[in-house]
């Protein structure tokens, strides 16, 4: 048993696992950065759509008042 750990320790062994670590390393890299691009589109896109909506909120407002005043005469 300790001969056969000891094997798995050669250089090209051991190259090999840094390499492939290095590589899944690099890949969750590149996947957290992709989450943080889709996550800052997503944020602008609701910020405008908030925008929005309070303008159309603003606008209804003025409506009803125009409305009541008109029900008024």
């Amino acid at each position: 048993m300790a001969e056969q750990a000891l094997m798995n320790l050669t250089p090209e062994n051991m190259a090999f696992s840094i390499t492939t670590l290095t590589r899944m390393i690099q890949a969750l890299g590149g996947l957290i950065i992709l989450y943080l691009i889709f996550g800052i589109i997503n944020l602008i896109i609701s910020i405008k759509k908030n925008k929005e909506l309070k303008k159309m909120s603003e606008n209804l407002k003025k409506i009803r008042a125009i409305l009541s005043k008109k029900k008024k005469k």
